[in-house]
Parts: structure tokens; sequence; C-alpha cells
């Protein structure tokens, strides 16, 4: 009886012990799961942190900036009604130009002279049709209407620069040369020298200085 006893309790022991390790692994293998799971719960969190970083600063970033424009597309941009025009004082002869020492004794010139407002993008075109109102002969076809830019240099002399050529009813590139381009140099204050030459079948005869008063509107 004893040893059935011994051996019951050793069975008993036996299967009390396996148990208990099977509880044990059964404990071990949970815990490494939820490690598992927090491991990768923690990975996934800078992604999210990160992602949600790069949302934030494309929202926070300013806004792409807007090419610049160049100066020929701010004046074609310019608004006549809302800007104030300048006055142009142009001077105006038949066949050739005047001579820049002539600029020296501007009253000499007075009979010559046209003045009109204007904006900076007046085209050349433009200002020969403002001459055109002024000198109805010059209003034949084939007049043609040749521009120059006369300025004081820092040595107290007057020079002259070459802007373009208009021809009555002929379309040129000159056309569209306007006043205010950079690449002219013009500055308000300059004056404008024209040379009007007639077609030939109204040239010819005495030379003669066509000048006009004042007055004019602005080439609108």
């Amino acid at each position: 009886e004893e040893e059935e006893t011994k051996g019951e309790e050793k069975e008993s022991g036996v299967g009390t012990d396996g148990d208990a390790t099977m509880a044990e692994g059964t404990g071990q293998a949970g815990a490494e799961a939820a490690s598992a799971a927090k491991e990768a719960e923690a990975g996934d969190a800078p992604k999210t942190e990160a992602a949600a970083d790069g949302k934030a600063n494309a929202a926070s970033a300013p806004p792409p900036r807007a090419p610049r424009k160049s100066p020929l597309d701010l004046l074609a941009e310019l608004n006549r009604e809302k800007t104030c025009p300048f006055l142009l004082r142009m001077f105006v002869n038949q066949d050739t130009h005047h001579r820049p020492e002539d600029y020296a004794r501007i009253r000499q010139l007075k009979p010559d002279e046209l003045q009109v407002y204007t904006w900076k993008n007046a085209t050349l075109r433009e200002l020969s049709r403002l001459l055109q109102g002024v000198h109805s002969d010059t209003l034949a076809k084939g007049t043609r209407f040749s521009f120059s830019r006369v300025y004081c240099d820092p040595s107290g002399h007057f020079q002259m620069v070459d802007l373009g050529s208009v021809v009555a009813g002929v379309p040129s590139d000159d056309d569209k040369v306007l006043l205010g381009d950079p690449s002219i140099r013009f500055t308000i204050g300059n004056y404008v020298d024209v040379a009007v030459s007639l077609p030939p079948k109204q040239g010819g005869g005495k030379k003669r200085r066509r000048g006009g008063g004042g007055g004019g509107g602005g080439g609108g």
C-alpha cells in the first residue's frame, strides 16, 4: 500500500509539474507576443509623426512666388486711365533732323515744337499719328517719320540717339517700339526730334520747317 501511495504521489507530482511548465510556456509566449506588438506600435509611431509633420510643413510653407515680370510686360499692362501722363516735347523738321547743338538754343526751335501728353507705353506709330493730326499733309501714304531721342550728357552737351522710323501706311517692326522700352533709355524730360519726309510726289520744292504749337492728346 505504501508503495502504491508513493507511486500515486509521484504520478501526481509529475502531472502537477507538467501543468506548471505548460502554463509558464503559455505565459511566456503571450508576453513575447505582447512585447512584439508594442515594438511594432513603437515602430509605426515615428512614421505617423513624420507624416503628420510633413503635412504640417506643407500647409505652413509659403506659396511659390510668381515669375518676375520684365519691364516690357509692365509697360504693356500700364493702365492709362489710372496713370498720369507726362509732357513730351517733340521738335519736327522736314527731311532732316535738327543738329544736337541746336538744342543748346532751344528757344529758336519753338516754331518747330509740338507738345503732347502721353505715357511711356506709347508707340512710335502713336506718336506719328499725333503728328498727322496736326499736319494734314503728312497723312499721305509713304510719309516717313524718323524719331530720335535728345538728351543732355553729364558734360552739358546734347546728344541724339536714333529710336526708329515709321512710314505712313506701311507696317514695320518700328511701329511697336515703346517710348519706355529700356533699350531706348528714354527719361521723362528728354526731347524727341522728328524728321518728316513726304513721299516723292509731294516732296521737293523749298525745304520748310514744321512745328505746331502745343496741346495734343497722348496717343490713346
